[in-house]
């Protein structure tokens, strides 16, 4: 009898031993689970943070670099407002008050409307080339030179200001650049154009002017050849005033092969015409697009960034070897 008693202390102090491991096996199990969830947790909320604070900056930068843009290219006048670091600051506000046509270009100092519309603007040299080749509009009374700087800065409606800034593109330098380097292969503007420099030497025509085939790419990227042949027969002095025209012009003509000979005499048989056959190219571009920065953002340190300049790095190569398929190089 009293074994059995011992035996069922014995019983009893085991389940309750038991029941106490399970127990504190449970305890540490939940311990265990609320500390990995609480690591996970934290872990993740470090993360987000980390990633929100990468977002934050990268669109901080953004909205410098458009700032900067919008001041660099002088789209809007001053901000109402600046950064404690003293950087230009664009609200919504300036923004949707931006009106560029109705700015003073004179009151945008350093940006590039100011440089374009005020210093080429004012560059004689250049100007001269345009105002000489236009039929009309960009001299006044008795062929004094118009100012269309201050005919913009006097101008009052938005209407006077468009008309004043079309003038600028015809008369000004802002023509002279896209005629040295035009944006598109245009066989019969070349061809005029190259006919205008013979006119212009006592109103003399070529007795031919054509195409020599199509477009050829050159060693410069995105830039390409249009070859013409010429042909003329006039007098040593003709011909030699025709090629200081076509010299002198703002778009280049390399002269790849030419053959003089004499071809005519006078009544004292005495050589007086030259007939000149030449070979020539001018040059054009492939339009191009600026694409915009793209960032992908990540929530670790490995992030993939394209920079503008790779990004028009490639849009050009791509124009080229489309170009270059189209014209068959």
């Amino acid at each position: 009898m009293a074994d059995e008693k011992k035996g069922g202390v014995a019983v009893g102090k085991r389940v309750r031993m038991t029941k106490m491991q399970q127990h504190i096996i449970l305890a540490v199990l939940i311990a265990s689970v609320i500390t990995g969830a609480s690591i996970v947790f934290s872990i993740y909320f470090v993360k987000y943070i980390n990633f929100n604070e990468r977002v934050m900056a990268e669109k901080s930068e953004a909205i410098s670099n458009y700032n900067q843009t919008i001041k660099n290219v002088g789209i809007c006048g001053s901000p109402s407002s600046k950064n404690a670091d003293g950087t230009v600051v664009y609200t919504d506000q300036d923004l949707a008050k931006c009106q560029p046509e109705l700015l003073n270009v004179e009151t945008l100092s350093g940006t590039l409307r100011y440089n374009v519309m005020v210093g080429m603007a004012n560059n004689v040299n250049l100007e001269s080339v345009a105002r000489e080749i236009t039929s009309g509009g960009c001299y006044g009374e008795g062929g004094k030179r118009i100012d269309f700087v201050a005919e913009y800065s006097n101008a009052r409606t938005t209407e006077d200001r468009a008309n004043v800034l079309e003038k600028m593109k015809v008369c000004s330098s802002l023509r002279v650049v896209p005629d040295a380097l035009p944006a598109k292969e245009n066989v019969e503007a070349l061809l005029a154009s190259l006919n205008q420099l013979f006119l212009l030497y006592k109103n003399k025509e070529p007795i031919s002017l054509s195409p020599a085939g199509g477009a050829i790419s050159t060693s410069i990227s995105g830039v390409y050849a249009l070859p013409v042949n010429l042909r003329i027969e006039e007098t040593a002095e003709t011909t030699t005033g025709i090629l200081d025209n076509v010299e002198r012009s703002i778009r280049t003509f390399d002269v790849s092969s030419a053959t003089l000979t004499w071809a005519g005499q006078n009544d004292e048989g005495v050589e007086t015409t030259l007939e000149l056959s030449a070979s020539a190219q001018a040059y054009f571009t492939t339009e191009m697009t600026v694409a915009e920065e793209e960032v992908t953002v990540r929530a670790t340190d490995k992030k993939k960034t394209s920079s503008v300049a790779e990004l028009n790095k490639k849009v050009t190569e791509e124009a080229s070897k489309t170009y270059d398929k189209k014209v068959g190089n």
